[in-house]
Order: structure tokens, then C-alpha cells, then sequence
């Protein structure tokens, strides 16, 4: 388990459903969302699950699942968009990636129109690289060297 100021990052466990079952049910939550796994998301003041975020490895030669990048992505319902939550949980992950994994890079893949994801990606400190199509979806690789 992580610890931020306002969150628990902890394994998703089988009463958080119906709270990410409202995010996972709202169009615009999932617009821009992929398959992966994930770290479940609670607010330390009530125990309320806000989102998700995790890592997924991607192979960059086909944008298919598995390989070398390691991608840091991101989910919350939306009553809970706009408060920090995602850059909260994002950097903390982002720095047990670094420190407590080893990792050196790290990735994230968003699509062209989801604004609110690459300011996150920003905040982290990732910086746009280049375009790429993944699951036939044009988006935006942004990484981090550590």
C-alpha cells in the first residue's frame, strides 16, 4: 500500500466495485480508457473509492500488451475530477516506480482529446514524444526518464 496526504493506493478489492462501477458506467469516465491493471484509489478522510491508477506494460513495436514500456495511467469517476486525485496518485506512483522498482522510464498514452490527462502527464514531469496509434486510437506517448 501507498500513502499520499488524502489517499490510499491499495489493491482493488471486491466491495470497491460499486464504486468504480459508477466511474465504469459513466461515457465520459471510460471515453479515453484502456484495459490494465490497476491500484484502487480510497480517500484516507471516509474510505471512498475515487478511481483506479497502475502500470501496464506495453510492447512499442505493436502497442499491444506486454513488453518493454511500462505505462502509469489513470481513472477517476468524474464527481471526483478536478480536486488532484489523479496527479496525487500518479506521483506517488511515479516515485515508487523510480525508487522502490528501478524503473528508469516510464510512459503514458493519451489520446489526443483527453486535455485532463495530459496536464497530469505534465504535472509529473512527462513531456510529449511523439504520436502513436494504439488499439487503433491515435494518441500521444508522453515519458519520463528517471
Amino acid at each position: 500500500m501507498i500513502e499520499t496526504d488524502r489517499l490510499l493506493l491499495r489493491k482493488p478489492r471486491l466491495e470497491d466495485a460499486p464504486d468504480l462501477a459508477v466511474a465504469y458506467a459513466d461515457p465520459e469516465v471510460v471515453r479515453y480508457i484502456g484495459d490494465g491493471s490497476t491500484a484502487t484509489l480510497e480517500r484516507r478522510e471516509d474510505g471512498r473509492v475515487v478511481g483506479r491508477a497502475g502500470f501496464l506494460r506495453w510492447d512499442p513495436e505493436t502497442w499491444e500488451v506486454g513488453g518493454t514500456e511500462t505505462e502509469l495511467g489513470w481513472l477517476l469517476a468524474r464527481e471526483h475530477w478536478g480536486q488532484g486525485y489523479a496527479t496525487e496518485a500518479a506521483l506517488a506512483l511515479r516515485d515508487w516506480a523510480f525508487e522502490e522498482r528501478g524503473l528508469t522510464r516510464l510512459i503514458s498514452l493519451i489520446q489526443h482529446e483527453n486535455l485532463r490527462s495530459i496536464r497530469v502527464a505534465e504535472r509529473l514531469g512527462e513531456r510529449y514524444e511523439r504520436d502513436v496509434e494504439v488499439r487503433g486510437k491515435p494518441s500521444r506517448l508522453y515519458s519520463l526518464e528517471r
